[in-house]
């Protein structure tokens, strides 16, 4: 891969990553106000604490939050072994008589 397929492919990965991050804040808005709503506003109620739906949907959202952010660590690594092995090759192939001498 040479630096204008990795700069493309940083570009489309950048547009996946902001992707994961709306996922990420929806979810997280979304458990948060469910279960704002549930216990300060229908504090009374035993058949919304017991609704197997609304756990589900919990379930859902932790989900969501979990593999959002997991891709963007996933994402971040791709991005920083590539630049590793990058400037490794780069070295050897500026200094190709100190790498002989390594090996």
């Amino acid at each position: 891969m040479d630096i204008e397929e990795f700069e493309q492919s940083v570009k489309i990965m950048s547009l996946y990553i902001d992707s994961a991050k709306t996922y990420l804040q929806l979810a997280t808005f979304a458990l948060g106000f469910s279960v704002t709503f549930l216990e300060k506003l229908v504090k009374g109620t035993r058949s919304l604490r017991r609704d197997p739906l609304l756990f589900i949907s919990w379930l859902g959202f932790i989900l969501t939050v979990a593999f959002s952010s997991f891709y963007q660590y996933l994402a971040a690594k791709h991005v920083e072994i590539w630049l590793q092995s990058t400037s490794k090759l780069r070295q050897e192939l500026e200094y190709p008589a100190s790498s002989e001498r390594r090996g």
